[in-house]
């Protein structure tokens, strides 16, 4: 099977099949953290419902796993949409 024709969140799967682990890995430390992982959402999804709680059990499971990486040390965020996945890129690598 050739690569190229799987779809992005295909691939993803296979290469990473633990449910919840963050989307983007940039393993370069800087500071005190090992590295940064992104959990990746489109620019329209809404992470909380009106009460406060994540809309779904993945998303708990996600944020769940991003305090945890955090813990460990790891600079982890969700980043809605391009826009703000580049600026956390940024920020972080802009980190000394």
């Amino acid at each position: 099977m050739k690569l190229q024709s799987l779809g992005a969140g295909v691939l993803n799967k296979r290469m990473n099949p633990f449910d919840g682990f963050p989307d983007l890995l940039i393993l370069e430390p800087r500071r005190e953290y090992h590295g940064l992982l992104l959990e990746i959402k489109r620019d329209d999804e809404k992470l909380l419902n009106k009460k406060g709680k994540y809309k779904t059990p993945h998303l708990e499971q996600q944020s769940i796993i991003l305090h945890k990486l955090s813990a460990k040390k790891y600079y982890t965020s969700f980043g809605i949409g391009f826009d703000n996945c580049k600026e956390i890129i940024e920020k972080y690598l802009k980190l000394h």
